[in-house]
């Protein structure tokens, strides 16, 4: 998901699709400037399904995680 208010910054939501296999989830915003590691990280207890980042207010991220 890319922002809406900076043109170099995207959200990246990872963890397992499988639903009887769930470990860590993570979402990460990652840069442009330097796309090889990420600018932010926040653990989840489970997979993150889907992001999305707030239109007006960058920075509200909201998250669906699977549980």
């Amino acid at each position: 998901m890319w922002s809406p208010k900076y043109s170099d910054l995207f959200a990246v939501g990872l963890g397992s699709y499988d639903f009887t296999r769930q470990g860590l989830g993570y979402l990460l915003m990652y840069t442009l400037k330097n796309p090889s590691y990420p600018c932010f990280e926040y653990e989840t207890d489970v997979g993150v399904m889907c992001i999305d980042i707030h239109p007006e207010h960058s920075y509200m991220i909201a998250g669906m995680v699977l549980h």
